[in-house]
């Protein structure tokens, strides 16, 4: 897979409705290593890179609550409405449509839409923050889209997974983790009552021999082992929220729910809720 190098992309040029952030960190998502192993088939030439947090070093005409040189820095995510319309793409083709303008791996500025953007308080560190973005809004979208929980009116680590659990908890639902034996005391700080080990063997032979019920399961790593194993756990009448689209997984009479993070109920997490947790 070629990308291309920084002399092939010029410095962009900041539109009216957007800003221009000077990169300090950017995180690798999911979908960065999903592109790069093949797993997600992408126009060429591609620039990686959908988590990053930096300066704004530019705003455009039209933008509003944002200025140069903001003494916090502002987390980018790099689910843009153009690069959404790349994800539709997929949809349609099969293919990511390319957008070298609003990705991360780039040595100098990256335009992002103010929709896309929320401040980030001083005291964490950029490194912290860029990964805040793809996993939370993942996370959130899975817990209160996809699956259909309410907001919880305050939220507090990183991960799609830990997010999920402190949104579910803070959402006062009683939540049961999958994860390595090392992590279980970590996941139960955040919340999880009841914790699974992967590593132990068949993790739905071992939810049936503990005598655990589950009708809703949300798949965070969403390979076809996870989910699979999250299809047979909720049984006939559940239902399975998962990241990418695995419409073979799919069985009569239990829904799986892909989780498709678009602008506009990511603009609501930002402007209403993210602030405030």
């Amino acid at each position: 897979m070629h990308s291309p190098s920084s002399s092939d992309l010029p410095i962009p040029q900041c539109h009216p409705t957007e800003v221009l952030v000077k990169a300090e960190a950017v995180a690798t998502n999911a979908v960065d290593w999903k592109i790069y192993a093949g797993h997600l088939p992408h126009d060429l030439p591609i620039v990686l890179g959908c988590d990053i947090v930096g300066e704004i070093s530019e705003v455009g005409s039209s933008v509003t609550g944002f200025t140069i040189g903001d003494s916090v820095y502002a987390i980018v995510s790099g689910y843009t409405q153009q690069q959404l319309t790349g994800m539709q793409s997929m949809l349609k083709t099969g293919r990511v449509a390319s957008h070298l303008r609003h990705r991360g791996y780039q040595n100098y500025y990256v335009p992002v839409l103010p929709r896309m953007i929320f401040k980030v308080p001083e005291c964490i560190s950029d490194e912290l923050a860029a990964i805040f973005g793809g996993s939370l809004f993942t996370a959130a979208t899975a817990v209160f889209k996809s699956l259909g929980f309410r907001y919880p009116i305050r939220s507090s680590a990183p991960a799609v997974g830990a997010f999920a659990i402190q949104i579910l908890r803070a959402s006062h639902v009683e939540v049961t983790a999958v994860c390595s034996a090392k992590n279980f005391d970590y996941v139960r700080s955040l919340g999880a009552s009841h914790v699974i080990d992967y590593g132990a063997g068949d993790v739905v032979k071992q939810v049936e021999e503990q005598g655990l019920r589950f009708r809703i399961a949300f798949d965070a790593i969403s390979s076809n082992e996870t989910c699979n194993a999250c299809v047979d756990i909720v049984g006939e009448g559940g239902k399975v929220a998962n990241v990418p689209s695995l419409e073979a997984l799919r069985r009569p009479n239990i829904d799986l729910v892909h989780t498709n993070v678009d602008a506009e109920f990511l603009s609501s997490l930002i402007g209403a809720w993210i602030p405030k947790a």
